[in-house]
């Protein structure tokens, strides 16, 4: 008798899971294509970049514990509103977890250090939140404070970008434990403007 109603909740979970997934894989085929008209859109009246960037991110928890993960990331900037949003992916070899980042920076400040204006500083406030995929299952989300120095080339087409990035972040998961943590991001890359 619990044979059976282990294989029917199995079957029932699993059928559950399979609706999940697909209703979430139809909402995001929705919102894909939503974003991708939103884009058409806006390139009609502003400047928009498509990047990317290496970055390597220590990171200590207050127990005195040390890591650093390796990240690579997607960028789209906008440069009417000063908006720079992340897709972040990377891997920590001290803990073993893959890394999934999603983050969106305020970048309200752009002086420009030369006379030419091709080299600029940059610098504002975000958040971030993402999943880490080890042993177990983590959540994470935190705040951002950025800041970087950026090259232009080619009448703005080109940008290579140094940026330095301070992030208190909180760690949650199954458990009733969170941990906190102050991650220092360090990051170069380059963005193509349209």
């Amino acid at each position: 008798f619990k044979l059976c109603n282990d294989l029917i909740n199995m079957l029932l979970s699993d059928t559950i899971m399979d609706c999940i997934f697909y209703s979430c894989f139809y909402l995001r085929k929705k919102l894909v294509s939503a974003a991708v008209l939103f884009l058409f859109m806006l390139t009609g009246t502003w400047a928009i970049a498509v990047g990317a960037e290496i970055c390597s991110n220590p990171k200590t928890d207050f127990s005195g514990k040390n890591t650093a993960a390796f990240e690579a990331a997607f960028i789209f900037h906008t440069d009417r509103i000063p908006v720079c949003a992340e897709i972040k992916t990377g891997y920590n070899p001290f803990i073993k977890s893959f890394d999934l980042i999603l983050a969106a920076d305020f970048l309200p400040f752009n002086p420009s250090l030369n006379k030419n204006g091709n080299i600029k500083f940059y610098g504002g406030f975000g958040s971030c939140a993402g999943i880490k995929i080890s042993e177990k299952i983590l959540y994470s989300a935190g705040l951002r404070m950025t800041g970087g120095l950026s090259f232009i080339f080619y009448d703005g087409f080109l940008e290579l970008f140094l940026q330095q990035t301070i992030q208190p972040e909180i760690d949650f998961g199954t458990s009733n434990r969170c941990n906190y943590l102050l991650a220092l991001p360090s990051a170069a890359g380059f963005r193509i403007w349209y």
